[in-house]
């Protein structure tokens, strides 16, 4: 009896032993990935989404620079300054527009026209 627990011990052992070596391995590769570092990539910066202001800052320059347009026309000119050249995010771009046509500075015209609001005292060459 006292062979077989000699013998069940001393594989015990040899498994601890192929533990800790394991353990040490992975320990160092550990080590070489270095503090804090992670595998996975960074995460992407997001782009600020427009607020109502925004929209209304750029309907209004598109009908000062093009006097009337259709609402196809004004939306997809909008969408474009705000991703192009303003580089924000098309996120709630939809209520956003639909907000600022409603805003006073904009008036429409006729089916589905816009152009800006003119207002007794205002010029045309005063901003709104």
């Amino acid at each position: 009896m006292d062979d077989y627990v000699q013998l069940a011990i001393d594989g015990l052992q040899q498994v601890r032993d192929q533990l800790v070596n394991q353990l040490d391995r992975l320990d160092a590769a550990l080590a070489a990935l270095g503090p804090g570092k992670k595998a996975s990539r960074p995460p992407q910066a997001r782009k600020p989404c427009c607020t109502k202001d925004d929209v209304i800052t750029i309907v209004a320059g598109l009908l000062r620079d093009n006097g009337q347009l259709t609402h196809d026309e004004l939306e997809g000119l909008a969408k474009g300054k705000i991703k192009d050249e303003r580089q924000m995010s098309l996120s709630g771009f939809a209520m956003r527009f639909k907000e600022a046509l409603a805003d006073w500075r904009f008036r429409e015209v006729g089916e589905n026209i816009f152009a800006l609001a003119t207002c007794s005292g205002i010029s045309d060459e005063q901003e709104l």
